[in-house]
């Protein structure tokens, strides 16, 4: 049964507030034991010199620049594109994969949504991407 009045019950016990208008539920008293998430992950300045896999990974977008290059830039669609991620040991303990790389590539600036979930890189991006590549093999050979 709700209450009208806005004044405190006092039991025994414990104090409680009467719910306001709209609520017709008791709010649970139960309080947890919460964890910080982001002081049990690592960060880039506090890893120690011998702990390298955080700085040694590779994102999502990394990976499908190197995917698109290779295959010279020809619109992929998501599917595709995670299976080529998988190929080259690209590995995640997400549910959904192929959302996420869907959503990374449709906020990043360097890739180009040619039609749902298909995606390629951006033109201006791929030729400097190319460019860059091979002056470093040409540099290699000499």
């Amino acid at each position: 049964m709700v209450r009208k009045s806005t004044e405190t019950i006092r039991t025994p016990k414990k104090t409680m507030v009467k719910p306001s208008r709209g609520q017709t539920k008791k709010r649970s008293r139960k309080v947890t034991n919460l964890v910080t998430i982001n002081s049990a992950r690592p960060t880039f300045k506090n890893l120690s010199t011998g702990d390298n896999k955080m700085k040694n990974r590779r994102t999502i977008v990394d990976v499908c620049i190197g995917i698109f290059t290779k295959n010279e830039n020809k619109p992929m669609y998501v599917k595709n594109i995670y299976s080529a991620m998988r190929q080259r040991h690209w590995r995640t303990e997400g549910k959904t994969p192929q959302q996420t790389i869907s959503s990374k590539l449709n906020a990043d600036y360097r890739f180009v949504r040619v039609s749902p979930n298909t995606f390629k890189m951006d033109d201006s991006v791929y030729k400097n991407r190319v460019r860059t590549l091979n002056g470093i093999k040409l540099n290699k050979v000499k």
